[in-house]
């Protein structure tokens, strides 16, 4: 079942990159915008959302839409929650 767009983009969530985003983040062959580089580039999966936004000081709707972006084109996803 696919997320939602606004759980998607919950201050608390948290991505990680994909084997191919992996890939794109060593090889650069995908020629992304600068502002989804960067992200790919920070995204860990240990920080959540809100933390990116406030480490690269850019416009929530502008995160938002490399975010969108990059789980469209399968470079990152959002990390399973750990069982409680």
């Amino acid at each position: 079942m696919p997320l939602s767009l606004a759980k998607l983009l919950d201050d608390e969530s948290v991505f990680e990159r994909t084997p191919a985003g992996l890939r794109e983040a060593v090889f650069a062959e995908l020629h992304l915008e600068p502002t989804a580089r960067r992200i790919l580039l920070v995204v860990n999966g240990e920080i959540p959302l809100r933390a990116l936004l406030d480490m690269l000081q850019l416009s929530d709707e502008h995160v938002a839409d490399a975010i969108v972006h990059l789980v469209r084109r399968g470079l990152i996803r959002p990390r399973a929650k750990d069982p409680e």
